[in-house]
């Protein structure tokens, strides 16, 4: 049974986006890539990538509110090894892209109230005046987003399948939360 709408419960429910939205910043911003090899001040980060002192410090204490990073005595940021392995831009195991593609989802879904309201979808009809860049750069991280599920999902769907009288594969889609015999496998 669902928790009760209670007055403390809604107001968290209109405020539970914050949380998400720190995350979505720090990946944007490429911050964890940037804190993977040591710990660093915020003088230093904002000296070298040209940011602002006072919002940067609020976004760094609130992803160390969120266990994201370690603050030492020192005042310097570090990560914690979970966050090093799934949130570096380089890593093996990086589900960075996902976070990413979030951000995306992010501008999408703030249309919303103008979607009911008007009927008009600025996510499709804005497409062509957005700058190329930008576009892009949506592109590029809903691949790598895909790229993220793949690597999760190409070993079950191989093993469900008897492949051995092919010699080539063509990936045409991702659609395998659309197949049965991956739903079992993964349960």
């Amino acid at each position: 049974m669902s928790q009760e709408l209670t007055r403390d419960r809604l107001l968290l429910l209109g405020r539970n986006f914050m949380t998400p939205r720190i995350l979505l910043t720090a990946a944007e911003l490429d911050l964890f890539t940037k804190l993977k090899d040591n710990p660093r001040g915020i003088e230093d980060l904002c000296t070298a990538e040209g940011w602002d002192r006072r919002g940067l410090r609020i976004l760094m204490d609130a992803l160390a509110a969120q266990g994201l990073l370690i603050r030492g005595t020192d005042g310097k940021y570090g990560l914690p090894e979970p966050v090093r392995k799934y949130l570096v831009s380089d890593s093996e195991d990086s589900i960075l892209p996902m976070i990413l593609h979030g951000c995306s989802l992010w501008k999408s879904w703030s249309h919303l109230t103008r979607i009911i309201k008007t009927g008009e979808n600025p996510n499709v009809t804005g497409r062509a005046s957005r700058p190329a860049e930008e576009a892009a750069e949506e592109t590029k991280d809903f691949i790598e987003a895909m790229d993220v599920v793949g690597r999760s999902m190409a070993p079950i769907i191989a093993d469900s399948l008897d492949l051995s009288r092919y010699t080539r594969l063509l990936d045409v889609a991702q659609a395998h939360t659309q197949w049965p015999f991956c739903e079992k496998r993964l349960t």
